[in-house]
């Protein structure tokens, strides 16, 4: 019979910490910061999750980069908002701050966030339907637009108002 130290050092295949990394990884896109709790829950030892999130980085499974671009420009096309909510949503999802102003640079060009509150804007008086100036304001703010954002998406859309409708 084997004394117990030899069976601590032998990692079986069901508890290899790339093994475990391949498999949380293949359920989706995920951060190194996901990763590597992930694998601490797992009781793996922070040399090895160190050595796993680097090894899983290496063969590209794993890029935060590429990630959060993809995760911020996905939101947006779903749910168009200001620079400052995005920032927010990406901080809370575990990207650092760095990433996150690089990311925000590259998805968000000079005229974006007016071209996002125009698309709400439009998306509200879809079908024809009225909508009240205070309730697009409120809603733009709610998004995290800036007074100057809203006033200049509220007053363009009542300035084309027939392109704003359709007509």
């Amino acid at each position: 019979m084997k004394d117990s130290s030899s069976r601590r050092r032998v990692i079986s295949p069901r508890r290899d910490p790339i093994q475990l990394a391949f498999k949380y990884l293949s359920l989706r896109d995920r951060t190194a910061a996901q990763l590597t709790r992930y694998l601490q829950r797992q009781r793996v030892p922070k040399k090895i999750v160190r050595e796993a999130v680097a090894r899983c980085i290496e063969l590209g499974y794993l890029n935060d980069r590429s990630f959060a671009f993809r995760w911020a420009e996905s939101r947006v096309q779903r749910r168009p908002m200001a620079k400052p909510a995005l920032e927010a949503e990406l901080l809370a999802k575990g990207f650092d701050e760095p990433l996150v102003a690089e990311t925000l640079a590259r998805l968000y060009g000079r005229d974006t966030e007016r071209r996002f509150a125009g698309e709400i804007i439009r998306q509200q008086q879809k079908g024809g339907r009225a909508v009240s100036p205070a309730r697009l304001a409120s809603l733009l703010r709610q998004r995290g637009f800036g007074e100057e954002v809203i006033a200049e998406a509220i007053g363009m859309e009542h300035r084309d108002d027939g392109d704003a409708h359709g007509e």
